[in-house]
């Protein structure tokens, strides 16, 4: 399906641009607000896309995929994503971070929810 080939267009995206350099960084998040919906669309695949990321090495590509996945209400298992995000943030890397602070932002918030609905 064309579905899945999105996918893995964006992973490879992740994983090219996902450098010290600054200039990558904002290509990767231009093109990462680009395919929002494609993400959207997608967002049957991100837990399993998550795998075959690193949240120090991809924190920016991981915040968007985070951030659609949680936007749709779809994740497999609310308690392994709200462990997955908890683990996210202690690892992510502060320069992707700052690239990506309005879905970090949104995280942080999505989180708060989670542990307020799991009664953490």
């Amino acid at each position: 399906g064309g579905g899945s080939q999105a996918m893995d267009i964006i992973i490879s995206q992740i994983h090219t641009l996902s450098t010290n350099n600054d200039s990558d960084l904002k290509k990767l998040r231009d093109f990462l607000r680009h395919e929002q919906e494609s993400l959207k669309a997608n967002v049957h695949q991100i837990d399993q896309a998550l795998q075959t990321l690193d949240p120090a090495q991809n924190t920016l590509g991981i915040a968007f995929l985070l951030v659609a996945q949680l936007n749709a209400g779809s994740f497999a298992n609310q308690r392994t994503t709200f462990a997955y995000v908890g683990s996210f943030l202690q690892a992510a890397d502060e320069q992707q971070a700052k690239k990506a602070s309005i879905q970090m932002n949104s995280l942080c918030k999505s989180y708060a929810q989670m542990a307020i609905d799991e009664g953490q």
